[in-house]
């Protein structure tokens, strides 16, 4: 399975029970949307590769959109993160992650056309090659 619909499986299997979309946000709803983008440099001689992972969170409301974003990134953190005691490696659809974490904090991308307020966080993934 592709990285993002992995990451939708953990969200899902961590208790995030909102919508969550693969590469699409529809044009009007409440909702999360994950995308996959260009990340950093494989570890080659490890057999890893780093892409990135962009989270959207498309909703009425400021409070409601950033305390989504905040409820996945404290889910995501806890994938193997360096910084909590809590984290390991997991395998999700037979892929290894090694490690989810932000590559810099939520920032909102303004108002939409259906007055919807759309809020992202991008990481950086690092995940077996397969």
């Amino acid at each position: 399975m592709s990285m993002i619909a992995d990451v939708k499986k953990y969200l899902n299997d961590n208790g995030v029970t909102t919508p969550i979309y693969l590469s699409y946000i529809p044009a009007e709803g409440e909702c999360i949307a994950l995308y996959q983008y260009t990340g950093q440099p494989p570890l080659l001689k490890a057999n890893l590769e780093r892409p990135g992972l962009q989270v959207k969170a498309m909703y009425t409301d400021y409070e409601t959109a950033i305390s989504k974003i905040e409820e996945i990134a404290s889910v995501l953190n806890t994938l193997g993160n360096e910084f909590n005691d809590t984290g390991e490696a997991v395998t999700i659809n037979g892929t290894l992650y090694q490690r989810i974490q932000p590559a810099q904090s939520a920032t909102s991308l303004g108002w939409n056309e259906g007055n919807q307020i759309e809020i992202v966080q991008n990481f950086y993934v690092t995940k077996e090659i397969k």
